[in-house]
């Protein structure tokens, strides 16, 4: 699944609006404790493997956790992510693999320890080429 969350970060870095928003950047499952908010980190949650008569198809859901230190920044940022990638096909480069529109689930806000956390679940279908 490297090529997977390849994907989604050159997603990111393709939209300079959500670039822009997200100072602190984007990190696939973790970011340098140093990194200064708002940021956001990526995680694959679950994949699911699954066939049809023809291909082979996996059943991926990834979340974005985006942290800020104030409600309307991170409202802002959420809002400017699902602008990116609500229904986004992504490009798989030499993984065999293309996938159908990425659809939004979950989405969750909390506080804690001083910043405000808004995670972003999305399911996809991943068909073999």
């Amino acid at each position: 699944m490297d090529e997977l969350l390849k994907a989604i970060y050159d997603e990111f870095t393709n939209d300079a609006t959500l670039v822009a928003a997200l100072t602190g950047g984007m990190y696939a499952t973790r970011a340098d404790p140093k990194v200064t908010a708002p940021y956001a980190v990526f995680d694959l949650i679950s994949n699911t493997p699954d066939w049809t008569f023809a291909k082979a198809v996996e059943s991926a859901r990834i979340q974005f956790s985006i942290f800020a230190t104030t409600n309307a920044v991170i409202m802002d940022c959420g809002k400017k992510l699902m602008a990116t990638y609500d229904f986004a096909t992504l490009t798989f480069t030499g993984a065999g693999y293309t996938t159908v529109g990425l659809v939004r689930e979950n989405n969750l806000t909390l506080y804690a320890d001083g910043y405000y956390q808004y995670m972003i679940d999305y399911r996809m279908m991943i068909h073999a080429t």
